[in-house]
């Protein structure tokens, strides 16, 4: 082999050993977390002018989600069907909405995995809320 070439060659071989992917631009289901909590939740979030909001929340294994909601006043008062994307981080889902872009953090969802089952609504802040009861239970 020639003298000059082997050093080249040595390098590229180093070089390409060190090549990691960039794990934040992954989507949100390859890791353990987002796979472990797709799937369909249920429940009766707070209202404050109101006796509650039927909420259905699905998180598709491929980072998408459709989000219905229906409040309960002295009759169904239902609210169009939102989508967009969705990723989750350590113990936070973050929904946000077609219309949006992740920077747009006003108009995001975020919500709290309190265990595989169970979702916390939390605030735009993505911080618990104190004081209420606002879960969301997976079906089984």
């Amino acid at each position: 082999m020639n003298k000059k070439l082997f050093p080249l060659i040595l390098f590229v071989v180093g070089l390409s050993a060190c090549y990691t992917p960039n794990a934040a631009n992954a989507p949100a289901t390859n890791s353990p977390v987002g796979t472990a909590i797709a799937g369909i939740y249920r429940g009766t979030l707070p209202c404050a002018d109101c006796a509650g909001i039927e909420t259905t929340l699905a998180l598709r294994p491929n980072g998408s989600f459709t989000l219905d909601m229906n409040y309960l006043k002295d009759k169904a008062f239902p609210v169009p069907t939102q989508t967009g994307t969705w990723k989750a981080t350590g113990a936070i889902v973050e929904l946000f909405p077609a219309e949006t872009t992740p920077a747009s953090a006003n108009d995001r969802w975020c919500f709290g995995i309190a265990n595989p089952s169970t979702l916390i609504q939390f605030d735009i802040s993505c911080a618990p809320i104190d004081g209420r009861e606002s879960k969301l239970v997976k079906d089984k």
